[in-house]
């Protein structure tokens, strides 16, 4: 006997069955029982093999997030529905002055090219839980109402030599940290340090990730704090 074999995938194999054996169903070539026996068996060898390679890269992905204990940073690609670990600066904004990027707990700012010999004496860093200022040589960069709060005696700055190439000129550049009061997570996350500054669109991060491994305890107690939480009505990453 023959079998027929779809090669429509818009219409139900019955229907392409059915018009196979009137001739009226160009889509669908007939072929053997070994024939499609073998068909069957590579498509599924070949689903199984990409299903395997989906899996593993999400996986992997998760893995590196947890590495980093920065799952607040993982996103899903809409089209591909691959999961990505984006990096601290993906998570912010390169500014005309400054740069900043932030984690799950962490938020991390940048004001390059300072003169080379700008030392601490030269700095003005202001934090309190709730407002920020930075100046620099008189010069104020950030000044006003954080976002949201820090925990301002965990936050802290740091004065770096750099050169644009081995015969660049000398410059120096001021890092600072912020802890998080609170920790966020994908859309969550801050859309800016100061308020009144450019905002970065969180919305585009999507919904947080919850990863869920059932061999880890902590992760069963995180899954029933998210089932909790959706039973109240909220999203997760609301209160994590």
């Amino acid at each position: 006997g023959l079998v027929a074999a779809d090669n429509k995938r818009s219409r139900s194999f019955g229907a392409h069955i059915a018009d196979a054996w009137s001739g009226g169903d160009p889509g669908v070539e007939l072929l053997s029982p070994e024939e499609a026996n073998d068909r069957m068996m590579r498509e599924a060898m070949g689903t199984t093999f990409e299903d395997r390679r989906f899996n593993y890269e999400n996986e992997r992905t998760i893995a590196d997030a947890r590495l980093d204990n920065n799952e607040g940073n993982l996103t899903l690609d809409p089209e591909t529905s691959l999961m990505k670990f984006r990096t601290m600066a993906e998570m912010g904004a390169t500014l005309e002055h400054y740069a900043w990027g932030q984690s799950e707990t962490e938020l991390i700012l940048t004001i390059p090219k300072l003169e080379a010999n700008t030392h601490a004496h030269h700095v003005d860093f202001a934090i309190t839980t709730r407002s920020l200022r930075i100046a620099v040589r008189g010069r104020t960069y950030l000044n006003g109402q954080l976002y949201a709060a820090v925990v301002a005696d965990q936050c802290h700055y740091q004065l770096d030599m750099t050169k644009d190439g081995a015969e660049g000129e000398a410059s120096c550049v001021l890092t600072a940290s912020f802890v998080k009061l609170k920790a966020t997570k994908a859309n969550k996350h801050w859309p800016t340090i100061v308020v009144g500054e450019p905002e970065i669109d969180v919305s585009s991060f999507g919904d947080a990730i919850i990863a869920i491994d059932e061999n880890r305890n902590e992760d069963i107690g995180k899954y029933m704090r998210f089932m909790e939480g959706a039973e109240a009505g909220k999203l997760p990453g609301d209160d994590d």
